[in-house]
């Protein structure tokens, strides 16, 4: 995506068009902090179509029952407006000791940007992780 187009979003369900800003620029003007990071909820999935097919969203939402269970964490990376733009899930159920990241996927309008957080060095705006049982403080 050249650095004057802009990303379009298809809003799920409703086929609506909603045009963000120029997505370059955002990061650049403002870097990872003009993007949010919290829970990928249910009423996200009519949104992520882009993510993948049918057999996917089933998955996404097979997990996002675990996640109800404290056995795993679906992060959403969203744009201002609360759209997603990236998804990631991280299992806890495969080891006590370990958690699996996968699921990974990113709009395809936004893949190989090669970036971390807008240009800023890596790890420096993370979605704080849990260990499962603990309280962080």
């Amino acid at each position: 995506m050249g650095s004057r187009e802009r990303l379009v979003i298809r809003k799920g369900g409703n086929d609506s068009l909603m045009v963000t800003n120029d997505i370059h620029s955002l990061l650049a003007e403002q870097g990872a902090s003009a993007l949010l990071v919290d829970d990928l909820q249910a009423a996200d999935l009519t949104e992520l179509a882009w993510s993948g097919d049918a057999a996917h969203l089933r998955s996404i939402q097979t997990k996002l029952l675990a996640v109800a269970r404290g056995a795993a964490d679906y992060l959403a990376v969203r744009a201002p407006n609360g759209s997603p733009l990236a998804i990631g899930l991280i299992d806890y159920s495969i080891d006590e000791n370990a958690a699996e990241i996968g699921q990974l996927a990113v709009q395809p309008e936004l893949q190989g940007m090669g970036r971390y957080g807008g240009g800023d060095r890596p790890g420096a705006h993370t979605h704080p992780l849990r260990t499962p049982g603990v309280r962080p403080v």
